[in-house]
């Protein structure tokens, strides 16, 4: 298994070993005077200091747009993934292709995954290659916080989307207190987990290694409707074949702090999946499966006092390999035997001005993007595509009415240029183009507890290279695409009437043009064309309410109208696909003494599959529950998902599992 990326993981194997290696002597003081650090506290619970983030980072004080952070205590589950959390949130809904560790994506206010940025400590995943992250390759043992920002982009993470961006921080080691713990768990459908995590700080420098291996047979059961769903006389319960899952991925992250205004981090993240690929007949002797290896490399250097600058530089390089096997056409349309490899790499410097009355920043990032696609059957589908793609921000903050009023002015400069090469027959082609995108936020704190908030701003995607350039089989490629683009609004109150009741509420609208879609011909030829316009309008509520210390809630509820405005008349007007028009979410949850257990419900409402909305998706409202017991540096956690057996399908004809059980163990070593 995941034989190209074994020495990867070889490589991030000796650089766990060698951190606990240097943790030895930190342990056996820590024993010998006696200190004592539950398994829960290691490895789920983060202190939170109230220190101001390092340059390049989003200060949230001024930040005018909305914006949530899921901490560290909400990201300590391990029976949900990234996605799921993600999709607890206001305006963001989730979508996932079958069981653990099949592919899942987000949308944030009806913009598609495409249009929506995910980011590693700053640095965009979403690349010309890989314009979908899936999150299920995503490690939430790394993750230490998650930062939502929905319709505005911050200037500090570059390129900006027109959903807003997902930035997930990875995992650092803030306390002085060393600490190493493992977790064990199992699940249904034959799920399992172990995992390792190391934080520790060694005068000036700090390490943190982690490793994770996980899999699971997914072989749940579900009404199969053999493709005839308006017939149900031939539904049959079936287990579910050929989605089985594998997966291995490991961090190893060192800071080193030079001095008082200089500090850098270097991270190396891997993860390599094997995944099953099942198909909708469900045939039991189906080996089509997909094999799929991510790395990222960062490097951040942070400079501050350059005169009245501070300064953050960044250098990274991402890679993603994937290889689909279908050589017997069990599931797609033919044989197929496929390897694709996309990578990015660039250079980011980060500049601010902070003064009296006015914050001055401007962000410049270089960057790099190559996919070469192989087609092992038959080379003639070779093809190597390179863009090079430039970001030039800049940003006016200015202060008022005794920084009451926040006023931010911004630019942004976005430039690409594509090469295109068909490998066996010499024929090349380019475009390019230059977008300039003004954008505009307001934040008025009347009192110390009530905020409110507005922005605009223009954002655009541009099209992947998949959508351009392959043309393969039935699909063909349109390099007379152009870029999607579109405006985003909102207005928001933040209220807190008392120190332990938070209500936020949005109304968000956005106009979009040149929307991407791919149409069929009468050959059954798909191509991926600019179909029109979309306009959304919604409105998000959000509470978080410590009832007492032992009892909290929290609630959100997105109501959301996103119709297509196109010039076919089968789809203006309609719904677009995949985006529920309610989506709702509530966390109930008590500790005390050891115990802590929760009951939550999330729904969505109203979706379609597609453009037409003559398939409606069934309504979900899903119930789960959880606890967590703790003694000494022992802890037990339990989950039930799906309490009620809902069958869901995000995408028509993928199933996902019914009613699941997790257990785990996490003990401090």
């Amino acid at each position: 298994m995941f034989q190209r990326g074994q020495y990867k993981l070889f490589v991030l194997l000796i650089t766990l070993l060698i951190s606990l290696a240097v943790r030895a002597e930190d342990s056996a003081s820590a024993a010998d005077s006696g200190e004592a650090l539950t398994a829960v506290d290691a490895l789920e619970t983060i202190e939170v200091f109230a220190d101001v983030p390092d340059t390049g980072e989003v200060l949230h004080d001024e930040f005018t747009g909305s914006h949530q952070r899921i901490q560290q205590d909400e990201l300590k589950r391990r029976d949900i993934t990234i996605a799921d959390i993600l999709a607890h949130e206001s305006g963001v809904q989730s979508r996932q292709s079958g069981g653990f560790g099949t592919f899942s994506s987000m949308t944030v206010r009806a913009a598609t995954a495409a249009q929506t940025g995910v980011y590693l400590d700053g640095v965009q995943l979403n690349s010309g290659g890989n314009a979908v992250i899936d999150l299920s390759m995503l490690e939430l043992l790394t993750v230490d916080s998650i930062d939502i920002y929905r319709g505005a982009t911050p200037i500090q993470l570059g390129f900006g989307s027109m959903g807003g961006a997902i930035n997930l921080r990875s995992t650092t080691s803030d306390s002085e207190k060393a600490s190493t713990v493992a977790l064990v768990g199992v699940g249904s459908f034959s799920t399992q987990r172990a995992q390792l995590l190391h934080r520790s700080q060694h005068g000036q420098f700090d390490v943190v290694g982690a490793f994770s291996v996980q899999q699971s047979e997914n072989d749940y059961p579900f009404l199969d409707s053999n493709g005839t769903p308006l017939n149900p006389s031939d539904d049959v319960n079936q287990l579910r074949n050929n989605s089985q899952v594998q997966k291995t991925s490991g961090m190893a992250r060192t800071g080193i702090r030079w001095s008082n205004t200089a500090k850098s981090d270097f991270l190396l993240q891997m993860t390599g999946r094997e995944l099953g690929v099942p198909e909708w007949r469900n045939v039991a002797n189906n080996q089509a499966d997909l094999v799929s290896d991510n790395l990222r490399l960062q490097f951040n250097h942070t400079l501050d006092s350059l005169g009245n600058w501070n300064s953050r530089h960044s250098a990274y390089i991402h890679n993603d390999d994937e290889i689909y096997d279908d050589r017997l056409s069990q599931v797609g349309l033919g044989a197929q035997h496929t390897e694709s490899k996309n990578s990015a790499s660039g250079l980011m410097t980060y500049w601010e001005h902070v003064g009296p009355l006015r914050t001055s920043s401007i962000n410049v990032e270089f960057r790099r993007e190559v996919k070469r696609a192989s087609d092992l059957l038959e080379s003639n589908f070779d093809y190597r595509v390179e863009r090079a793609a430039t970001n030039v921000s800049a940003q006016s903050t200015r202060y008022a009415m005794d920084d009451k009023l926040l006023l931010t002015t911004g630019l942004s400069l976005q430039s690409h240029q594509d090469k295109y090469h068909r490998v066996t027959r010499q024929n090349q082609s380019s475009r390019g183009a230059v977008v300039l995108s003004p954008r505009l936020g307001l934040r008025f704190d009347s009192s110390a507890s009530l905020s409110y908030r507005g922005n605009v701003g223009r954002y655009y995607r541009e099209p992947s290279f998949n959508e351009i350039f392959r043309s393969r089989g039935l699909f063909q490629g349109n390099d007379d695409l152009v870029a999607e683009e579109g405006i985003n609004a909102d207005l928001g109150i933040t209220w807190k009437p008392f120190a332990s009741l938070t209500i936020d509420s949005s109304l968000f609208a956005s106009w979009r043009d040149e929307l991407i879609a791919t149409v069929f011909d009468a050959r059954g030829v798909g191509r991926a064309i600019n179909v029109g316009k979309a306009r959304i309008a919604g409105i998000e509520l959000g509470a978080n309410w410590q009832m007492n210390k032992q009892l909290s809630f929290r609630a959100n509820l997105t109501t959301q109208d996103a119709r297509s405005l196109q010039a076919f008349n089968a789809f203006d007007g309609k719904q677009l696909p995949g985006e529920a028009k309610h989506a709702a979410y509530l966390r109930l949850q008590h500790s005390h003494k050891k115990w802590r257990t929760f009951i939550e419900a999330d729904g969505a409402w109203d979706r379609f599959y597609d453009q037409a909305n003559v398939l409606p998706a069934k309504n979900r409202w899903l119930q789960n529950i959880g606890a967590d017991w703790e003694h000494g540096r022992w802890t037990v956690s339990g989950a039930i998902s799906n309490i009620t057996d809902q069958a869901v399908e995000d995408f028509n004809g993928l199933p996902r599992p019914g009613r699941a059980y997790s257990i785990s163990v996490t003990t401090r070593l």
